[in-house]
This record gives structure tokens, sequence and C-alpha cells, in this order.
């Protein structure tokens, strides 16, 4: 197993994938590839780019985002883990596959909330997306049982 793609969101269930992801890259030598998708900003049809406000706003998430990305990837690296930080836009089932194939690979390990089927149906689910994909193998890790919106 050379590489492993472990998408976070910042949640609870990071730290998990990141002990989980880390460990398994120990065992095999595998480098790690962190991956954090954010979701495209939807602006007023009557403003091109959106107001200043909100322009400051999601530049500044977007900057968070990163720093604690880099801050994840920096820890495994002190592990002795070889790890890479990716922080994209877009859906995220269609950029954590187009990076898993790109980086060619061997697993996938993320985290599951469980949500109810009455949201499923209404946001879809990112674990069900990412096993309709059949990429590689998927390793889900549960959610705590506490409610955890990132």
């Amino acid at each position: 197993m050379k590489n492993i793609v472990a998408p976070i969101d910042f949640s609870r269930v990071t730290e998990r994938i990141l002990l989980i992801s880390s460990q398994l890259a120990h065992a095999f030598g595998s480098k790690v590839w962190l991956i954090h998708v954010v979701s495209p900003e939807p602006y007023p049809a009557d403003y091109s780019a959106g107001p200043q406000s909100v322009r400051d706003n999601a530049a500044e998430k977007l900057k968070s985002a990163h720093q604690d990305l880099q801050n994840q990837s920096r820890r495994l690296k002190e592990m002795g883990i070889a790890a890479t930080a990716l922080l994209v836009k877009g859906d995220v089932v269609d950029e954590i596959t187009r990076h898993a194939k790109k980086v060619n690979a061997d697993l996938v390990v993320m985290g599951e909330y469980g949500h109810s089927e009455v949201r499923d149906l209404i946001m879809g689910s990112a674990a069900k997306g990412m096993m309709k994909k059949h990429i590689c193998p998927l390793l889900f890790l549960p959610a705590d049982n506490s409610s955890d919106e990132a």
C-alpha cells in the first residue's frame, strides 16, 4: 500500500482519521495525502463576485483551513510519515475521487456520519457517493454519536 488518501473536515472524526491513517502509513510505509474540500460559495445573482464582506469572509475561511491542513500535515511528518496536504474547491465526492485517482490511491480513509435518510436524500452523503465511485478500497470511520456539524 503506497498511497493513502485521508479527506478531513476538521470535525471530531478528523483525529481518528489521522490516527488510523498514520498507523497504516507506518505499517506499510505509505504516503498520506490529506485533502480538505471546500464547497464553492454561492453568490447572489446580482453580484458577479459577491460583496466585499462575503469575499473577505470566504478568503479568511480558506486561509484558516489551509493553515489547519498544513499543521496536520506537519504533525504527520514529525512522526516520520510522508504527507502532502491538498486544499481544493469543488464537490466533495468529485474532488476526493479525482485526487485519489491522480495519486493512484490504494485506500481512502474517511469519516462517516450516519446522518438520517431524510438528510441524505436532501443533501446527499459523501460516504454513499464514494461507495458508488469504486475507485479503491474505502475505510469509513464512524463519527461519535453526538451532534457534530463541520
